[in-house]
């Protein structure tokens, strides 16, 4: 970082070096610096390190966040959250604290965002994560600014993602029920950047098909 940082300082007379020239916009704050840690520790030793080199800082994980949140909020610091069905990181926390945690981080004051586990096939279920916050004290508004304009906010992707304003890119979903809930959602339109995106796929078409099978029409009769 020693070396980064003095490439980064030393204008166009330096030799060039790709390596330190992605970690140029860090210094300047243009991009943001992700460390995955847990323990109240770690954090802080993260924290002052983010201090040390001027950058700006977001925790991935942080399972101790609520311990000191304070600190979070008067440092900006902004959080992603592990996934809210997971168990506690350590054996003597309470069993729901995931499922509390952003609510926690809520009226503290701390910006977060809610994540899934790392496979991507587990990103759908992502509104579930948020609704099961709000069962556990979240409110409705809130869970879906988690995964939405705080989540934009976070990446610092929010000039152009994460609200449904004037001038930013069309990038949402539509659903009939309700979002959260995995009994009354029901997605009818997806749009990205504007396009239409077509839902359709196997398994659709086989339930469309299936269910025609044994329609009066179709049937043989003796």
């Amino acid at each position: 970082m020693d070396q980064a940082k003095a490439y980064c300082e030393a204008g166009s007379g330096r030799s060039k070096n790709l390596k330190f020239d992605a970690m140029c916009p860090c210094f300047t704050k243009d991009k943001k610096i992700v460390i995955d840690v847990d323990y109240i520790k770690d954090i802080l030793i993260a924290i002052n390190w983010a201090e040390k080199y001027g950058i700006d800082l977001v925790l991935a994980g942080a399972s101790d966040a609520h311990h000191i949140a304070d600190e979070l909020v008067k440092k900006n610091i902004a959080v992603i959250l592990r996934p809210v069905h997971s168990l506690p990181l350590k054996a003597h926390d309470d069993i729901d604290l995931p499922f509390r945690m952003a609510s926690i981080l809520e009226e503290a004051g701390v910006t977060y965002c809610l994540s899934t586990p790392d496979f991507s096939g587990d990103t759908r279920n992502l509104p579930f994560h948020a609704g099961t916050a709000v069962g556990h004290g979240l409110s409705e508004e809130n869970a879906v600014k988690a995964i939405t304009g705080n989540a934009a906010k976070v990446l610092g992707i929010d000039d152009r993602l994460g609200t449904i304003e004037e001038g930013k890119d069309a990038t949402l979903i539509i659903s009939e029920g309700n979002i959260l809930d995995v009994k009354s959602h029901n997605i009818i339109h997806a749009f990205i950047d504007g396009r239409k995106v077509n839902l359709g796929n196997k398994q659709k078409d086989l339930y469309k098909k299936f269910m025609k099978k044994y329609e009066k029409e179709d049937q043989i009769k003796f």
